[in-house]
């Protein structure tokens, strides 16, 4: 989607939502839920992972929004706000489920200061894992699949922020405010993940081998 149909696209659904708060018209918020079931459902796989786990994380990710609709401010995009609401839907789901002892905030609080312990260079040489096979073709094999096979591979609190930052634009800041922690560590997050994602597709794409970065729509962004 370039960039004046994700603007167009944007503009809609403020307008089934303002439409929605200001009549409260269920076709409103159905026109909604018509134009944005299938993002929303894309982004409880990438939060909880495939299954009937992502079909309910879904609903409830759509009660959260159904109940919080019209405290949507129209600071950000759209899609962006969605995203921070079925991020706070996940974590406390994964909090309530454990008893509360440790939330997923927690955990990957945890996951950070692990690798922090780490240096950075240490993930130049990460290797595809096993069972890749080399013979798959760039021209054969579908992109899409590409990255979400890659976005598998990443550690829970990597593609959280991975997938925020990149296919939400969510700013750092925003992504540490949800996440409960500072806006370097969700940085060092980023920078993890962007490194693994080089590495896993580099056996596909021989040219991102030398790169430092992962190109677009993959390269660091401020």
């Amino acid at each position: 989607m370039n960039s004046a149909s994700a603007q167009l696209h944007d503009n809609t659904l403020r307008s089934h939502i303002e439409h929605y708060c200001r009549e409260r018209d269920e076709t409103a918020f159905r026109a909604l839920y018509d134009a944005c079931k299938h993002s929303v459902l894309r982004i409880a796989v990438h939060l909880g992972g495939k299954g009937d786990g992502a079909k309910d994380l879904s609903q409830e990710i759509w009660v959260k929004l159904w109940k919080h609709l019209c405290g949507f401010r129209g600071e950000s995009k759209v899609m962006s706000w969605v995203y921070r609401v079925a991020m706070t839907t996940y974590l406390d789901k994964k909090s309530s489920l454990i008893g509360g002892s440790e939330s997923a905030r927690s955990a990957i609080l945890v996951e950070l200061s692990i690798l922090e312990q780490t240096s950075n260079d240490d993930l130049h040489g990460y290797a595809p894992p096993d069972g890749h096979n080399p013979q798959i073709s760039a021209e054969t094999a579908s992109a899409h699949a590409l990255v979400e096979q890659a976005l598998a591979r990443l550690t829970q609190g990597e593609r959280t922020v991975f997938v925020a930052k990149h296919f939400h634009d969510l700013t750092f800041k925003e992504i540490a405010e949800e996440l409960g922690t500072h806006e370097g560590t969700a940085k060092t997050l980023h920078f993890r993940a962007l490194k693994k994602m080089q590495a896993l597709l580099s056996a596909h794409y021989a040219e991102l081998s030398d790169s430092p970065i992962v190109p677009l729509p993959f390269a660091a962004k401020p």
